[in-house]
């Protein structure tokens, strides 16, 4: 079963990098990646995750402006 992972990263590069690197070692996610906090909070509202994997700082909020929402999923918060 596929591990299913929501990336929340705003930068464009960094969510290619994501994706490039998923796909050159052959992991096996399922993920959706969100580009903002609004998109992000959908997307939880919507989907069930494993986890989240979340950029501290982004366009329209911080990090702590989603662990209300993401009860009960693991979420690691990175930053540059």
């Amino acid at each position: 079963m596929a591990i299913r992972l929501l990336l929340i990263e705003d930068n464009q590069i960094d969510q290619m990098a994501f994706k490039r690197f998923v796909q050159r070692e052959g992991l096996e996610y399922t993920y959706r990646v969100a580009g903002s906090v609004a998109e992000a909070r959908e997307y939880i509202r919507t989907e069930a995750f494993d986890v989240i994997v979340l950029d501290y700082l982004l366009g329209d909020g911080t990090a702590f402006d989603l662990f209300g929402h993401a009860k009960g999923t693991p979420i690691v918060v990175v930053t540059g």
